[in-house]
């Protein structure tokens, strides 16, 4: 009975595994849906501010946490769960988000 048990386990954390996709790209952090591909949360990232990495005894074990992605203008907070290797995607995020925020403050002192 307990095999059965601990198949429905690995079954649920396998679906839960696809339920998120993550993608960083030049302009925003987006959260989908891995299944549908619709957007679930996005932030762009001009506007990420603090990132933190939650990681307990097991996840630190396997080199997985999550990342907390505070919003540098609103109250909002992202979440990326299960990052593998979260200190370096954190390194990643920070040095995009520069960039961008960098780029943005560039474009308004532009002359026109």
């Amino acid at each position: 009975m307990w095999i059965v048990g601990a198949g429905l386990l690995v079954a649920c954390a396998a679906i839960l595994r696809r339920w998120a996709h993550y993608e960083l790209t030049r302009d925003d952090l987006t959260v989908r849906n891995g299944y549908t591909g619709c957007e679930i949360q996005s932030i762009p990232l001009h506007d990420v501010g603090d990132i933190t990495v939650q990681q307990g005894i097991v996840a630190e074990f396997f080199g997985i946490g999550t990342l907390v992605i505070r919003s540098r203008t609103t109250d909002r907070l992202l979440f990326l769960r299960g990052v593998v290797d979260p200190e370096t995607m954190k390194l990643r995020i920070r040095a995009s988000a520069w960039r961008s925020h960098r780029a943005e403050a560039n474009s308004h002192l532009a002359p026109t």
